[in-house]
């Protein structure tokens, strides 16, 4: 039961990426033609029973400001995992931490708490407008 929630859970969070390249593609063209190298991508996660939002869409290559706010004492909220990035960043309650990366490889990558009750995934995608002139 497990490997299918997992399964459908993948899934889903592959169909929301796909759907936000799909309607938000111009936009991100036409913001990053006018981005400088030294700009990045910076999100906002509230944790408080569960991450939100649980899925994470980010741009390949371009640095990223994760900032994760928990909003709960509960004892396995209290550490986030990155297992792609290697990262295990204890989160404080009532504040928040900042997570600096670079997603390098496109994919689903996932993301989970300490005791791996809470999780979520994050969607690299490639840059639109990598190709643009």
């Amino acid at each position: 039961m497990t490997s299918t929630t997992d399964l459908v859970i993948l899934g889903s969070a592959l169909a929301i990426g796909s759907l936000i390249m799909i309607f938000f593609r111009p936009r991100l063209r036409s913001a990053r033609r006018l981005a400088s190298p030294q700009d990045m991508q910076e999100v906002f996660v509230r944790l408080a029973g569960d991450f939100s939002p649980s899925t994470i869409v980010l741009l390949r290559g371009m640095p990223t400001k994760l900032r994760v706010q928990r909003e709960s004492e509960e004892s396995s909220s209290d550490e986030i995992v990155f297992p792609r990035w290697g990262i295990d960043r204890k989160i404080p309650a009532y504040k928040t931490t900042t997570i600096d990366f670079l997603p390098e490889d496109c994919g689903v990558f996932p993301f989970h708490s300490r005791d791996d009750r809470i999780k979520g995934f994050i969607v690299v995608v490639e840059d639109p407008s990598a190709g643009a002139t």
